[in-house]
């Protein structure tokens, strides 16, 4: 009985023995599978995160035509500790989308750079970069930076000279040309000059309104050759001296161009590198659709429209809104004195409060606009006027 009894007692004191050393593992191996778990969650997250940066690149690079619509849409993107994209914005050319971020980042000593992605490509860095620009047909691109105290133009990533000022990026409507204005600051006095395909124009005081004609065969500028006497530059052949110039016009087949001129005196009108005749004011130089008339504003006492070189005799105190119908057979304006009136083919319609959208239907059958009448004994009634 007693061998038994001893027999029993040990029996249980093995049996805890066993049972602390199970508690002993699980107690260790716990902790373990544990850590197993979270940084199997961590490295899941992680995965997580990677997937919804390659998703939110992805919509980036690749718009659709909804994001395209919308535009201008914030994106603000970590690319590594010292780089992010922010600002971005949709630039478009007429055949394709180019998705364009502005890149800030920070050299070594913390200095601030700048480069452009453009359609999935980082660009090199620079001090500072301004008026991005794309050829109408989406195969070239070009933009000016600066770096230290110098500015240059980057053509699809090539580097053009060194300057102290760039200004007026412009291609060619065709885009095959490109031109811009040029700054440099001289102890002997400021000089401005136009660099056509990398090619070097005359030197002046001051050059603006850089243009090319819609066929891209011919470009002008004004120039101001000492101050206040200006010049129009037309394919690199001086003009007239005027004291001030304005509205540099091509016929929209590129083969006429024209412009207003002032000599201090009085204003004209200079049709293919002809002076017309003299006027107090002159304004909205306007071609027609196929380039064959040529209308504009002129003032004596009063203003009246010209009209292929004929004054068309109605009068008023002020006129706008000319514009000719698409098949160019007939032009209409807004005419205003006590009464405001509306002119079509040179005959004055009904007297009218106020006139706005003069519009012509796109097969140039119809006409029509927005007026306000107020008859002198009824209430004012607004309606559209046939």
């Amino acid at each position: 009985m007693k061998i038994l009894i001893l027999l029993v007692i040990a029996l249980s004191l093995l049996a805890g023995i066993v049972v602390s050393c199970q508690t002993i593992e699980e107690a260790v191996v716990e902790p373990i599978e544990v850590e197993v778990k979270e940084e199997q969650l961590a490295k899941e997250k992680v995965e997580e995160i990677i997937k919804e940066e390659q998703l939110a690149e992805e919509e980036v690079f690749t718009p659709s035509t909804e994001d395209v619509i919308q535009q201008e849409e914030q994106i603000l993107i970590s690319l590594d500790d010292n780089e992010l994209l922010k600002g971005g914005s949709l630039k478009i050319t007429k055949e394709k989308m180019y998705p364009v971020i502005l890149i800030e980042s920070h050299d070594i000593v913390g200095n601030k750079l700048y480069s452009y992605f453009i359609n999935g490509e980082k660009k090199p860095e620079f001090d500072e970069i301004k008026e991005l620009i794309f050829s109408s047909d989406g195969k070239n691109f070009a933009y000016i930076a600066r770096k230290g105290d110098k500015w240059f133009v980057m053509h699809n990533d090539e580097k053009g000279p060194d300057f102290d000022d760039v200004q007026e990026l412009t291609f060619s409507p065709n885009g095959k040309s490109l031109a811009h204005i040029v700054r440099e600051t001289a102890r002997e006095g400021d000089k401005s000059f136009v660099v056509y395909n990398g090619k070097e124009g005359p030197k002046y005081r001051n050059v603006t309104k850089l243009t090319f004609s819609p066929d891209s065969k011919n470009f002008a500028y004004i120039a101001e050759k000492v101050y206040g006497q200006y010049h129009v530059v037309y394919n690199s052949k001086e003009g007239f001296e005027f004291s001030s110039i304005k509205e540099l016009t091509f016929s929209p087949d590129g083969k006429n161009f024209a412009y207003c001129g002032y000599d201090g005196r009085d204003w004209t009108i200079v049709y293919n590198g002809k002076k017309g005749p003299n006027y107090s004011e002159v304004k909205e130089l306007t071609f027609s659709p196929d380039s064959k008339s040529f209308a504009y504003f002129a003032r004596y006492n009063y203003w009246t429209v010209i009209y292929n070189g004929k004054n068309m005799g109605q009068e008023f105190r002020d006129v706008g809104g000319l514009m000719f119908s698409p098949d160019s057979k007939n032009y209409a304006y807004v005419g205003a004195g006590r009464d405001v009136f509306v002119v079509y083919n040179g005959k004055k319609g009904p007297a009218l409060e106020r006139v706005e959208e003069l519009t012509f239907s796109p097969d140039s059958k119809s006409f029509a606009y927005i007026a306000t009448v107020e008859p002198r004994s009824m209430e004012e009634e607004e309606h559209i006027q046939y």
